[in-house]
């Protein structure tokens, strides 16, 4: 679910999948043409929903799970009686670029969603590669399997898989509730803001361009900005009574730089993107620290490192990274919240409206969601 370049313009049509219908009635989106070859493949027992909920290679959160499924043909009577919001389906995904017909494969009698979160893990050293800072979490042990360029992958009752899906289906953990667009959600004001509007809201430079704009342009914002950075778990003092403070971008590479008389504060933002690293390059955030304590003019100023990340981008620091911190978009937002400019300037208003889309841990199916209710919304006009 929610994979492809495609996504950064148009609304997936899989979001299909987690909604009822007006009717009550939940479809289910496999594959552009709506076709399931049944000379190949058996109706499913299951179709299993899955998302990548971060860069961990194998890692996979199963969001909800169809079943008693029925197939059905896509006619153009049943495309109109298919609503949502009271929009006929063919017209919510109709802005979409070179949108082609929507087509449904399966009927679900039943839709299963986790009460709390259900992981799979696969891989060719599964058993041993869960990665450690997941061991709280309910992870299964699946074989390895490819999704290929496909998106999916079909398991039969020959495979071990199938015995495992079929294991993590029948326990207690799964709920079925009702999913269909509500008044109230259809009410709900879902304000587009200019990076949305520019298409540029999953660049880096973006908003590293905007903080530093806004730093520039409210003096106090910038004092309290330095203040934020100073977190419970870091014994930092940073003097922020400086005569001058200066805020600079790409400076020696790095997204933000800000130095005070007595500190220096490097900022490196990475929304999908991870830290760069090879054997012959070396790790990029070693090498920025690097750079800057060589230099003379920053010596005998005290040095201070963040990694700014949506709180979507779990990027694990290295060892080498010892003196970096992280610092999660969603924090910034609370801090932006909590200061008067926010609600007095409209471009600062704006801003914190762009990294509320990066504050959801399910970026994707938070952006399209909004997606969905806004054409239904528009459709509705």
């Amino acid at each position: 679910m929610f994979t492809g370049d495609y996504l950064m313009d148009n609304i997936g049509h899989e979001i299909i999948n987690l909604y009822d219908d007006d009717s009550g009635d939940h479809y289910i989106y496999l594959c552009s043409d709506g076709r399931f070859n049944r000379k190949i493949h058996p109706v499913p027992e299951l179709v299993v929903l899955v998302r990548r909920p971060d860069k961990s290679r194998g890692l996979l959160e199963i969001i909800g799970v169809a079943r008693k499924l029925t197939y059905i043909e896509n006619t153009d009577s049943f495309q109109k009686n298919v609503r949502y919001g009271g929009v006929p389906v063919e017209k919510i995904f109709a802005s979409n670029l070179n949108q082609q017909e929507v087509c449904l494969t399966f009927k679900a009698d039943e839709m299963l969603w986790p009460k709390s979160p259900v992981y799979i893990y696969h891989g060719e050293n599964a058993d041993a590669d869960v990665p450690g800072n997941r061991v709280n979490k309910d992870i299964f042990i699946a074989e390895s399997f490819s999704t290929s360029r496909l998106l999916r992958e079909y398991f039969d009752d020959s495979t071990k898989n199938y015995a495992i899906f079929n294991k993590i289906v029948n326990n207690d953990n799964w709920e079925v509730r009702s999913t269909g667009i509500s008044k109230e959600e259809l009410d709900r004001p879902y304000p587009v803001n200019s990076m949305e509007v520019y298409g540029i809201q999953h660049r880096e430079l973006s908003f590293s361009n905007a903080i530093k704009y806004f730093l520039e342009v409210f003096p106090d914002l910038l004092s309290r900005f330095i203040y934020f950075l100073q977190c419970p778990n870091i014994n930092i003092n940073i003097n922020v009574n400086s005569n001058n403070i200066i805020v600079e971008r790409e400076k020696y590479h790095t997204d933000l730089l800000i130095e005070t008389d007595t500190s220096l504060i490097v900022v490196e933002n990475k929304i999908f993107s991870d830290i760069n690293e090879s054997k012959f390059l070396g790790n990029q955030l070693d090498d920025y620290e690097r750079k800057v304590k060589s230099l003379d003019r920053y010596k005998g100023k005290s040095f201070y490192f963040y990694l700014l990340l949506p709180d979507h981008n779990n990027i694990e620091l290295t060892k080498k990274n010892k003196n970096w911190a992280k610092i999660k978009y969603s924090q910034v937002r609370d801090f932006l919240e909590s200061i008067p400019e926010a609600k007095r300037d409209l471009k600062l208003a704006d801003f914190l409206n762009s990294i509320s889309d990066h504050s959801q841990k399910d970026y994707k199916h938070s952006v399209m969601r909004k997606k969905f209710i806004r054409a239904i919304k528009s459709a509705k006009r």
